[in-house]
């Protein structure tokens, strides 16, 4: 009487996967409107064999809810990171012109400091952010790097920065703050990745990731 009848399916699918691998299985799914861990094991019988199957149901619909509300508030954590590492970037971004404008006011020697200060700090600001970003990126989203790796092996480390980003729905502008490129070579990394993952015209990157 509990059964949908709509949804016992995959009760049967997973008897038959129990009764055929003679393993025990294990799969959630909803019953009544609550969520259930269903475990089946086998009824032997020592003189005629399998005689039927035991299942336990756990309901795990507060568990579930409080997973969720959890996820959500990581997500928001991730969301305001994101965006105050934006900020920080663009007074970053208008520090670093200001030293390349110093370039023309000073000795060949001078220039050369300076240049390699600027690409140094955007090496480390640049390490430093991935380090912190994926290490909040991968409590959100656990699977996504694994699963757009076995998708699509071709990906570059860059390209999967770059889809990370977007799954956070961020414009090229703010990506290109963060990375300290140009909004056009952030727009061509994302035309490149589109081709990489076979997008046709009409499909949205972002909806997509």
């Amino acid at each position: 009487d509990l059964f949908d009848v709509t949804n016992d399916g995959i009760h049967r699918e997973q008897d038959r996967k129990l009764i055929h691998d003679l393993i025990d299985v294990t799969y959630e799914t909803e019953v009544a409107g609550c969520n259930y861990i269903f475990s089946k094991t086998f009824l032997c019988n020592p003189h005629i064999g399998m005689e039927g199957i035991v299942c336990i149901m756990t309901d795990v619909s507060e568990l579930k809810q409080a997973h969720e509300e959890v996820l959500e508030s990581k997500k928001r954590e991730l969301t305001t990171g994101a965006l105050r590492l934006i900020q920080l970037s663009e007074l970053n971004n208008g520090l670093l012109s200001d030293l390349e404008k110093v370039i023309f006011h000073t000795d060949d020697e001078g220039s050369e400091l300076i240049r390699q200060t600027i690409t140094k700090f955007r090496l480390r600001s640049d390490e430093k952010f991935w380090l912190e970003f994926e290490s909040r990126f991968d409590d959100v989203y656990e699977s996504f790097y694994s699963k757009l790796s076995e998708m699509f092996p071709c990906l570059t480390t860059g390209d999967k920065k770059l889809s990370a980003l977007l799954r956070l729905n961020l414009s090229s502008k703010d990506i290109a703050t963060i990375t300290f490129k140009d909004p056009q070579s952030v727009d061509m990394a994302r035309y490149r990745l589109r081709k990489k993952l076979n997008l046709k015209q009409d499909e949205n990157l972002i909806e997509f990731l």
